[in-house]
């Protein structure tokens, strides 16, 4: 199968789920992974879903030509659902290792993330959270697993911050917590005497 040049493309506006942008996520892969859903709604996501399937049938067709047999469709999309039912939104999934090649020859990656008026953001201190409306510049790069078949990975390189909702860290509201009558806690200032003698078992 001859070697394949990866495609690039812009995503519509749509808002990110869970992203890792600022920094990888390194739960599962200790490298370290840039990743983030986009979600959009129907209209949107169907759009551009029918662009990304024109390459994928390519790919699929390619790949069954190579093996000399039918491979399976790996979907490039999730369906939403609420409560059990489908919204008609739909997401897509973007990553980039943090680490690219093979031992010796590896080098540091991340990507550009830029705001909305296309400045690079250098050492970007707010922390972006689910519900930004971003754009994601991508490249295509299809793969054949026999376990899940033919698919494409939709490798982030940058990040256009069109609204940002900044990350808080979690905490009493993204718990789905309300404030509620009852027990209330008792903060005990320290006066400043008590500063200074704490000070003073460091000395």
């Amino acid at each position: 199968m001859a070697k394949r040049k990866f495609q690039s493309m812009v995503t519509p506006t749509g808002v990110a789920v869970w992203p890792k942008i600022n920094k990888p996520e390194t739960k599962f892969n200790s490298d370290g992974v840039y990743e983030t859903k986009l979600r959009f709604d129907a209209k949107v996501g169907g759009a551009f879903l029918a662009a990304l399937n024109e390459i994928h049938d390519e790919w699929i067709e390619e790949c069954q030509a190579d093996k000399g047999k039918s491979v399976k469709r790996k979907e490039l999309a999730t369906e939403v659902e609420e409560d059990g039912v489908k919204t008609g939104e739909l997401e897509f999934k973007f990553k980039l290792d943090a680490i690219a090649g093979k031992p010796p020859d590896t080098w540091e990656q991340r990507p550009v993330i830029y705001d909305s008026q296309g400045t690079p953001i250098e050492g970007m201190t707010q922390t972006i959270g689910s519900g930004s409306k971003l754009k994601i510049s991508f490249e295509i790069v299809p793969y054949m697993n026999a376990m899940v078949g033919a698919g494409l990975s939709l490798r982030m390189r940058g990040v256009q911050v069109i609204d940002l909702v900044e990350f808080s860290g979690g905490g009493f509201d993204s718990m789905g917590f309300k404030q509620e009558e009852g027990f209330k806690t008792e903060v005990i200032k320290e006066t400043s005497d008590d500063v200074f003698d704490s000070a003073a078992d460091f000395s």
